[in-house]
């Protein structure tokens, strides 16, 4: 029989210490945006992924495992738009922008 982990006090002041409802989202990264706008699944990833780059408090594994899987897995989508060429050069900035920022080794790879 296996008993639950009762939550500790201090996680549960930080988790809501760090919640955030809305962040602002940099005007250059509207063109993912525009890329994916037709397609409804896309644009959610890309709304999630926008919302956790801009986030005060950066989960940084994930943000860079989400940056992968958006990237590779939605390729052929915005490559295809007006916006591609934009699109696959903002990905890439935003890539060394995480590999410059990440705090610590491992999540850099």
């Amino acid at each position: 029989m296996t008993t639950p982990i009762a939550q500790s006090k201090a996680l549960e002041i930080n988790l809501k210490e760090t919640q955030v409802e809305e962040v602002e989202i940099e005007e250059k990264y509207q063109v993912l945006r525009k890329a994916v706008e037709g397609y409804k699944g896309v644009l959610r990833q890309a709304d999630h992924l926008l919302f956790e780059l801009h986030h005060p408090f950066k989960n940084w594994a994930a943000l860079v495992y989400d940056l992968r899987s958006f990237s590779l897995k939605n390729f052929n989508t915005y490559v295809r738009s007006s916006y591609g060429i934009e699109t696959c050069q903002l990905l890439l900035h935003t890539f060394l922008k995480l590999i410059r920022e990440a705090p610590r080794e491992k999540e850099k790879k």
